[in-house]
């Protein structure tokens, strides 16, 4: 049972986890926006040449 032996060590990879999740999950958020700003910019440019 090594899980036990530093309690303080799980808290902490525990306490990392959560971290690198939430900036993953920012980082994807703030990706998909300008991707879907981009492709909104690139429809109404579109629009415009084309019209």
């Amino acid at each position: 049972m090594c899980d036990y032996v530093q309690p303080g060590f799980h808290a902490l990879d525990y306490a990392m986890m959560g971290l690198v999740t939430f900036v993953v999950a920012s980082a994807t958020h703030v990706v998909a926006t300008r991707a879907r700003d981009l492709i909104t910019q690139f429809k109404l440019v579109r629009a415009a040449a084309l019209g």
